[in-house]
């Protein structure tokens, strides 16, 4: 049996929407390319910048501020490093809310849908970001169709609702 614990609005959109923002484009294609040349620690703070080493099981090179450097006025990141920003800023984001989650009803899996693993650098930040935290992710093939395919199901169940 499968419960539905939790969901969030960050994910693929929030990163089209943040690409068309700060890199003018929504292209996933692009977007992906990229990230996958860029890297999130020309825009991210991580633990050794902010507090010079490890906290708790948090190894240094974990992301302390997304986007942290770029509130410096002598940083500026090239587009492959803002792209790879955005992608570890939701990436990291979804892994913490379902990890947060999934503590509370106390199991180990967390099944991710919608549009977020079709992005390939942001399913491995994702990934990642859950097993640092020993947290097992798993994305099902055609993830994208499960909002839509839960509300067939309930309305098959109640057709009058």
């Amino acid at each position: 049996m499968f419960t539905h614990c939790s969901g969030t609005g960050v994910g693929g959109g929030t990163v089209l929407g943040l690409s068309k923002l700060l890199l003018n484009t929504t292209d996933p294609e692009e977007i992906q390319d990229l990230a996958s040349q860029g890297l999130a620690k020309g825009t991210d703070l991580i633990l050794e910048d902010v507090v010079s080493g490890p906290i708790g099981l948090l190894p240094t090179d974990t992301t302390a501020v997304n986007f942290g450097k770029m509130a410096r006025s002598d940083i500026s990141a090239s587009r492959e490093d803002l792209a790879a920003g955005i992608v570890n800023l939701v990436g990291e984001t979804v892994a913490r809310i379902a990890t947060s989650v999934a503590v509370g009803f106390e199991v180990k899996d967390i099944i991710v849908v919608g549009r977020t693993p079709t992005f390939t650098a942001l399913r491995k930040s994702l990934e990642a970001a859950a097993l640092l935290t020993n947290f097992t992710p798993h994305f099902p093939p055609n993830a994208e169709y499960a909002s839509a395919l839960g509300a067939m199901l309930i309305a098959e169940k109640n057709p009058n609702s």
